[in-house]
């Protein structure tokens, strides 16, 4: 530990500093890949290395990141200025802590393989990333993605509380285009791993909102990777709120638009997918191109009974068309003509 007189600065490099502490204090900084020539900071400057192995609190965690057990990290920082206080309440002892331990590289086996956590570093601090006042230890670590050719950066707190341990990251990269869907554009990414160790459970999230509103408002999306060998080879994006066809960009143009909107919906590069009510009744939608244009339908499929034609259109009612007894239909609005047959449709609309 090293305590600078008040208004003193000096660095390693100082020559009344005894041989042996400057060379474990250099060996510290250059294991903690810090500048060897940088100046100590006001207050109890600390440098240590931390065996894993023997703090049996940390051994979760670092399981957690995918660390062996027997790791040994350097440890260097600030312990707050009344840290050695007996008389200070625990609050006040933390008050300006602030030590770092640069870890080797890490993984977590919730996080999809298009994402890779870089430069790791374990934190205690007397505040939490969310600005809560506080003793906190977790791990800062950059996160960098390549999703489908897009290259994105976040930054990541990892962090944990009892049997529960929890990855948080954020991006403000611009997000456009998303696996392919050019008409869409996406911001405010975020990153969030989940795991008990108790419950032995564990969930991914990547949330975004759209870059453009959706009328106005900017819905809250959610995300939906497939990998296929560790490669990314589709994203999905989902929005669980109700959204006018016509607040839909690709949509403002198509005859009809005006009378339906999404109670949900999902988007690829096929088009939209979702739920959508026809007269009331809850029926399939689906969104996609004929040629250069864009198109919707809907779809109701009455299982082995059936149903009669004016459930899907009331306006038959009193006609012969009423009692058609139908299992399974389906209504294409599009202003042009749709040519060929069903199978040139995209799959999108097949499966209806």
């Amino acid at each position: 530990m090293m305590v600078p007189p008040g208004g003193k600065k000096f660095g390693v490099e100082e020559a009344t500093l005894p041989p042996q502490i400057q060379s474990a204090i250099s060996k510290i900084l250059k294991d903690s890949q810090k500048p060897d020539d940088q100046k100590f900071q006001d207050g109890i400057n600390f440098f240590a290395e931390f065996d894993l192995k023997a703090s049996a609190n940390m051994v979760q965690l670092m399981q957690f990141v995918g660390m062996e057990k027997k790791t040994i990290l350097p440890v260097s920082g600030v312990l707050g200025p009344m840290f050695f206080d007996a008389t200070a309440t625990p609050e006040m002892r933390h008050k300006g802590m602030d030590l770092s331990l640069p870890m080797p590289k890490i993984n977590l086996a919730s996080l999809p393989g298009a994402f890779q956590l870089t430069a790791p570093e374990f934190k205690v601090a007397d505040v939490s990333p969310d600005g809560l006042e506080g003793l906190w230890t977790g791990i800062k670590s950059g996160v960098s993605a390549n999703l489908m050719g897009q290259d994105l950066k976040f930054s990541s707190n990892i962090g944990f509380f009892d049997t529960a341990l929890s990855m948080k990251a954020v991006s403000d990269t611009p997000f456009p285009a998303p696996f392919g869907v050019e008409w869409l554009a996406l911001k405010d990414l975020a990153l969030e791993i989940d795991f008990d160790e108790k419950l032995k459970t564990g969930s991914f999230e990547f949330k975004a909102v759209t870059a453009d509103p959706f009328g106005k408002t900017n819905p809250k999306v959610s995300i939906e990777l497939t990998e296929a060998k560790g490669e990314l080879t589709a994203g999905l994006i989902r929005i669980d709120e109700e959204i006018a066809f016509t607040d839909v960009p690709i949509l403002q143009a198509v005859p009809h638009a005006e009378q339906f909107s999404f109670e949900f919906l999902e988007i690829s590069t096929d088009g939209i997918a979702g739920g959508t009510k026809l007269h009331g009744l809850e029926v399939e939608a689906a969104v996609f191109r004929n040629g250069q244009n864009w198109v919707f339908a809907v779809a109701d499929h009455g299982g082995d009974d059936g149903y009669k034609f004016s459930r899907i259109m009331p306006p038959l009612k009193g006609s012969p068309l009423a009692d058609f007894h139908l299992k399974d239909a389906a209504i294409i609005f599009s202003p042009d003509p749709i040519k060929g047959s069903v199978s040139d449709l995209p799959k999108i609309a097949q499966e209806m």
